[in-house]
């Protein structure tokens, strides 16, 4: 019996990356001239180009990757987002690195770190993330009970039981959320 792969639907990434630089570096875990750093430019449809930034410890293996649009608005915004049913989970969204995530009904505010990169995903993609790393900080707050109450909000709204707001502050003006196919989702986009 033979088996064949079809390849027809298959995308080669290597024919649409686009070399913009290669570098060397020094890593900043083990402080060794050994950092290759590549730049790249990618085609995303919907987005638009994607510059994609890889580097590589070839001491200690340290990775690093970011992604950030081409395009940006080049000045501070406040994009808003009212999540009132399931289907305006799937609105797509880019959230730069630099980018400040709030749910104010919930007063959750996830400022970016020194090592934060930019994330395309979507609005469920944003809930789950609180998700992973939330419950573990809960038993460290003063008010334990308080935090796992705002896990089970953020679960009823991943659920589509629960609406809220979702904020993005972007000092880049890079972030942006995109409609997808049977939301109606409510998005505003102001200067700050």
């Amino acid at each position: 019996m033979n088996i064949t792969k079809d390849t027809s639907s298959t995308i080669d990434i290597t024919k649409e990356l686009k070399l913009l630089a290669r570098e060397h570096g020094i890593c900043p875990l083990c402080g060794k001239e050994t950092l290759e750093i590549a730049a790249y430019v990618y085609e995303v449809s919907l987005v638009g180009p994607i510059l994609l930034t890889i580097a590589s410890c070839n001491s200690c293996n340290y990775k690093f990757r970011d992604l950030i649009p081409a395009k940006s608005l080049g000045k501070k915004v406040r994009i808003v987002v009212n999540v009132k049913e399931s289907n305006d989970l799937r609105a797509i969204l880019y959230k730069s690195p630099t980018a400040i995530v709030k749910i104010p009904e919930e007063g959750l505010e996830i400022t970016p770190g020194p090592a934060a990169t930019g994330q395309i995903t979507t609005i469920d993609g944003v809930l789950e993330g609180i998700l992973y790393f939330l419950p573990p900080i809960c038993e460290q707050t003063d008010n334990p009970s308080k935090c796992y109450e705002v896990v089970k909000h953020l679960q009823e709204a991943m659920e589509g039981k629960r609406s809220f707001t979702l904020v993005i502050e972007d000092p880049l003006g890079a972030s942006f959320v995109i409609k997808s196919y049977g939301t109606k989702i409510d998005v505003s986009i102001e200067d700050i």
